[in-house]
């Protein structure tokens, strides 16, 4: 049985859950006008979480990271739809 938070992250693979978790952290950032404060609050968000958790966001980053192909997997669209929101709202904005 997986006890701790660390463990839940450690050994999660759900990439259904991730996918749609993603999706909604976008959603909700939106609401924000700034386009960089769209970029950059998840990241602060994901490094104060690390950190309480006393985890290295960079071992993360990489996990997920290599986990992109399973999130990225036929019948998806969320996180095409994450991609589509930067190149369309964040970087047309600023080039």
């Amino acid at each position: 049985m997986i006890h701790t938070i660390n463990d839940r992250i450690t050994w999660f693979s759900d990439v259904g859950s991730l996918r749609r978790g993603a999706f909604r952290v976008i959603d909700a950032i939106q609401q924000e006008e700034n386009k960089a404060v769209q970029f950059l609050a998840p990241g602060v968000a994901f490094c104060a979480m690390a950190d309480a958790l006393n985890r290295f966001p960079h071992d993360d980053i990489s996990r997920i990271r290599r986990m992109m192909g399973a999130l990225e997997g036929p019948y998806t669209e969320q996180v095409q739809a994450i991609r589509d929101y930067a190149k369309g709202e964040l970087l047309n904005v600023y080039g």
